[in-house]
């Protein structure tokens, strides 16, 4: 009689061992078949539209196209103000890759489809701005109307560069037609005109249609 308690020891720690096995064995094989999946061509779509968000030339209308589980993203915004004499463009080119995709059962107040993407991205704002006005002042030891003070205009130019890598998670219609919402956090690196400027890590936002 005294053995029953032992046993019954021993049976819950197999049990628990059996369970311990079982949750840890459960992420592996989900992964794996999300691993497969990573290897079949998931998303049914093959371009999208839609708008663009962040920094140094990464905000604009964009467009993208799909290679299976790989899309090419480009986007472009051009700005004109005083009758032309400022002009900026941004723009940008960018390259996901869906790692993983989640799937969730309809009726979710959550997004249905959710992916894991790994992302790169270059983008450049220039800017020409004609209005600045430098003041040239007279010489000091000149008399006359010819020693005034002198206005000229001459166009300013700025640029800054970026070079982007990191993760991020787009939610929404990923693998079917609709409208999805990728958000990235990836380390950027600038530039200017005058060099190299900093390395920042940056998020970056993007709303398309796909289809």
């Amino acid at each position: 009689m005294r053995a029953r308690p032992h046993r019954l020891q021993r049976v819950t720690l197999v049990l628990v061992a059996l369970g311990l096995v079982v949750a840890m064995a459960s992420p592996v094989l989900a992964a794996d078949r999300l691993m497969r999946g990573h290897q079949e061509a998931l998303t049914r779509n093959r371009h999208g539209l839609g708008l663009t968000f962040g920094w140094a030339g990464a905000t604009g209308f964009a467009y993208r196209h799909y290679f299976g589980n790989t899309l090419v993203e480009a986007n472009l915004l051009p700005l004109v103000t005083d009758q032309g004499d400022w002009l900026a463009i941004m723009m940008g080119v960018s390259g996901a890759h869906y790692m993983l995709v989640w799937q969730r059962m309809r009726g979710s107040v959550l997004p249905r489809t959710t992916a894991l993407r790994a992302v790169v991205k270059a983008t450049t704002f220039f800017s020409r701005d004609a209005t600045v006005l430098n003041e040239t002042p007279a010489e000091p030891n000149c008399v006359g109307t010819g020693c005034a003070t002198t206005l000229s205009k001459d166009a300013k130019l700025e640029n800054l560069t970026s070079l982007a890598g990191g993760f991020g998670f787009e939610f929404g219609a990923v693998l079917e037609p609709g409208f999805s919402m990728a958000v990235d956090m990836m380390f950027t690196v600038l530039w200017d005109e005058e060099g190299f400027q900093a390395v920042l890590p940056l998020p970056y936002l993007g709303v398309l249609y796909n289809w």
